[in-house]
């Protein structure tokens, strides 16, 4: 893969299958028990705004809004300056990332969202999907 450009969404899917992993849920008080093993490549393999999403969650050190996080993932996936892009190619993102991608996440355990805040931050799982 060359270094000098953004991996395709086929190389995200072979990179994520590669360093992610299975692991069973240990807390018996959390909702999510049902799921006993969750493979987190499941979750994010071929899709590149989740795979985006993770990326930035990583890189920042404390909660941001969800509406950051939507100007942050255009920025990246057009490769262009906030000021070029419109209004609503940056609400469709906010939209994806609203009422899918978040709470798919959310509910792996990979992000925490505070709906009333619109914060996202990192949750207990994260930490499980290596950077690439």
């Amino acid at each position: 893969m060359d270094c000098n450009r953004d991996p395709t969404e086929n190389e995200y899917a072979q990179i994520l299958r590669s360093r992610t992993r299975c692991v069973a849920e240990e807390s018996r008080d959390d909702p999510r028990e049902h799921r006993a093993m969750v493979p987190t490549s499941d979750l994010i393999v071929g899709k590149e705004r989740r795979a985006r999403l993770i990326e930035c969650l990583q890189e920042f050190d404390e909660a941001v809004t969800l509406p950051d996080l939507a100007e942050e993932i255009a920025v990246r996936q057009f490769d262009a300056e906030i000021t070029e892009l419109s209004g609503e190619r940056i609400k469709e993102i906010y939209l994806t990332l609203y009422h899918t991608d978040v709470p798919k996440l959310a509910e792996a355990g990979i992000l925490e969202y505070d709906q009333e805040r619109d914060l996202v931050s990192s949750g207990p799982r994260l930490s499980e999907i290596n950077n690439p």
